[in-house]
């Protein structure tokens, strides 16, 4: 059921289309300036142009991170225990949010390339150009744009970063198993990425523990096909532990021990 309520309820679309849209008030001055260019430079560039940053975690987030929440308040997950499903719900809950929230981020940035295509060329004319082009940003899957379908790039270069938005949505599903107050469910994860990415400068965390910083790939200087499959398994695996610490706390709250 979590899936069906996910596709058919507008929070989904609202994410997708919140992103779309930011990442083109992103590079709208750009366009306005540089008449000629190629999708490629506006979309690496948007990298660059972090302004917006703030926005793009709250809509990739919205999908369904409010999900337990919005059971809790109405009693939906009395359903779940009456029919002595309670590992299966709360699992269900956290492959949900994340699934969610990774799908909503992609949509929102294929729409986003799909729409500067209807204005610019995708890549630029010759190899030497699209050479000078990746080296104007930063990125860990330069080679992708270089196989025999250059298109994936966009795919490949998305997924880190949809990634990324999944495992605060997985915070801010955690959260929700503390506080149900919409507010505090939709403003955490902005904290939470905002303080972590400053005390992890401050401390000088260790690359692993720099979630935050991995949006452009874990390994940037392998294959990118290796790299993207490592930085997968990397946020997978604090998706999961995010999931455990959820799964906990709102099974200590559903027994009314909290």
């Amino acid at each position: 059921m979590d899936f069906k309520r996910l596709f058919t309820g507008y929070p989904f679309y609202v994410a997708a289309g919140g992103i779309w849209g930011i990442n083109l008030l992103n590079v709208l001055d750009e366009m306005r300036v540089v008449r000629e260019t190629t999708v490629l430079y506006l979309f690496n560039g948007r990298a660059v142009v972090g302004a917006f940053e703030m926005l793009l975690i709250f809509f990739a987030v919205l999908p369904y991170c409010m999900s337990f929440a919005v059971d809790w308040d109405h009693g939906y997950y009395k359903q779940a225990l009456i029919r002595g499903k309670r590992r299966c719900y709360l699992l269900s809950k956290t492959v949900t949010v994340a699934a969610g929230t990774l799908l909503a981020a992609v949509l929102g940035y294929l729409l986003f390339v799909l729409t500067l295509r209807i204005f610019y060329p995708l890549f630029p004319g010759t190899a030497e150009d699209l050479q000078y082009y990746m080296e104007l940003a930063p990125t860990a899957f330069p080679d992708a744009a270089f196989t025999s379908v250059p298109q994936i790039y966009y795919l490949v270069a998305i997924l880190p970063e949809a990634f990324l938005y999944a495992f605060l949505a997985c915070f801010s599903l955690y959260i929700s198993s503390c506080s149900t107050n919409r507010f505090v469910i939709l403003s955490a994860p902005v904290i939470f990425y905002y303080v972590y990415n400053h005390l992890s400068g401050t401390l000088r965390l260790p690359d692993i523990l720099a979630w935050q910083a991995h949006r452009t790939g874990v390994f940037p200087g392998l294959p990118w096909r290796q790299n993207l499959l490592y930085t997968a398994g990397y946020y997978a695996i604090w998706i999961v532990f995010m999931g455990i610490l959820f799964a906990g706390r709102a099974r200590r709250k559903i027994q009314g021990e909290c």
